[in-house]
């Protein structure tokens, strides 16, 4: 199945989302999820989708932060994002709207919608062998 490919615009750029392996769009789908606990929770938004930018852009690369050198930390390492793009003339209204595109995009590919599990089921009952192990 070909997806369309996912733009966002920001600091009049337009950027190809290229979203990261399974474990680090968990970890960052999480951060945003938990916002609501937060101490500050505009903030703590603000950061997970920094998080999604640098991850799924190549504004992370630009940036010069390293998802391993904040310990694997979406929020410190989409702080250290964040505080790049506002340095470049971002606004937090700018990375929030970019940030909420690559975050429905993340969310799409951890928990995908029940017609594209029926549609991915028809096919392996079409005639490929099934890899479920039977009990």
């Amino acid at each position: 199945m070909e997806s369309t490919p996912i733009y966002i615009e920001i600091l009049g750029e337009r950027h190809i989302v290229t979203l990261p392996g399974f474990t680090e769009r968990e970890e960052v789908f999480a951060a945003d999820v938990d916002v609501s606990r937060a101490k500050n929770p505009g903030l703590r938004r603000l950061r997970s989708l920094a998080a999604a930018i640098g991850m799924c852009t190549r504004i992370g690369r630009r940036s010069g932060a390293s998802y391993k050198d904040h310990g694997f930390d979406p929020l410190s390492y989409g702080g250290e994002v964040s505080a790049w793009l506002r340095e470049q003339g971002a606004t937090p209204k700018q990375i929030v709207e970019a940030g909420i595109t690559i975050m429905a995009a993340v969310s799409d590919g951890l928990y995908p919608r029940a017609a594209e599990v029926e549609d991915e089921a028809g096919k392996s009952e079409g005639g490929e062998e099934s890899r479920t192990a039977s009990p």
